[in-house]
């Protein structure tokens, strides 16, 4: 498994011939990151990394697994499956072919830097992949917090009819 800070690549190796990696990320790696929405899990990753112009670097995603997070009805911990397919394009900033590409969805990295941590936006392509909606089956939830949203319930309607 791997943390937040493993997960760099050294740009300087990176060639015109695409080479693949395949790791995964689990409870370390979304405990580490400066986020609350995934509380934890297991996804395996592999990645394709490859320089398609002068210094501009295409990173693809493809991932699945299963993470931790809190049901939306009963705000219980929960495991959902994500998986999805994404990419990531970087850029240095003095390269001349940044301006053309500034419009993009590139990186713009800094003419210095020698690796880049892509942990960031690996986590938010695996948070965009969760449902909409996270919810257990109705039998699998708290039921005293299904209880407690049924009293809600009851006392807006009442409110509501008294009201008209």
């Amino acid at each position: 498994m791997h943390g937040v800070d493993k997960l760099k690549i050294s740009l300087k190796d990176i060639s015109r011939t695409a080479s693949s990696l395949e790791f995964s990320v689990g409870d370390a790696f979304f405990s580490e990151l400066d986020q609350d929405e995934i509380l934890g899990g297991e996804v395996k990753v592999n990645m394709v990394v490859r320089e398609v112009a002068g210094e501009i670097f295409r990173l693809n995603f493809s991932f699945s697994g299963a993470v931790r997070v809190l049901c939306d009805r009963c705000l219980e911990e929960m495991e959902t499956m994500v998986e999805g397919e994404d990419s990531l394009r970087l850029c240095y900033e003095d390269n001349e072919l940044a301006a053309e590409v500034a419009d993009s969805d590139v990186v713009v990295i800094s003419p210095r830097a020698t690796e880049y941590n892509y942990a960031w936006e690996l986590y938010e392509m695996i948070a965009l992949a969760l449902p909409m909606q996270r919810v257990h089956r109705p039998e699998d939830c708290n039921s005293e917090m299904l209880e407690q949203i049924k009293m809600e319930e009851v006392e807006d309607e009442d409110a509501e009819s008294e009201e008209y």
